[in-house]
């Protein structure tokens, strides 16, 4: 082992009185997410890193066209 460190994990209590982790490339990016969840905490716009992952994904799904939905759909499946 080279005891080089690959990803730093920062982790904080949120508003909602929970520990959340999340890695990092590095320590300067680290600090630069947490500074982020400062951010929206301090400006109330705040929720739990998976509710935001999650809502994601679903406007994500949702943007997509039907051609689009269907041709992920039918990919790589025999017919």
């Amino acid at each position: 082992m080279t005891g080089k460190v690959t990803s730093v994990r920062a982790r904080y209590v949120g508003p909602d009185t929970e520990k959340h982790t999340r890695s990092f490339g590095d320590k300067m990016t680290a600090e630069a997410g947490l500074n982020d969840e400062r951010i929206l905490v301090d400006r109330g716009e705040w929720t739990p890193p998976k509710v935001r992952e999650l809502e994601a994904r679903l406007a994500q799904q949702r943007s997509i066209t039907l051609r689009e939905w269907a041709r992920r759909s039918i990919e790589g499946k025999r017919l």
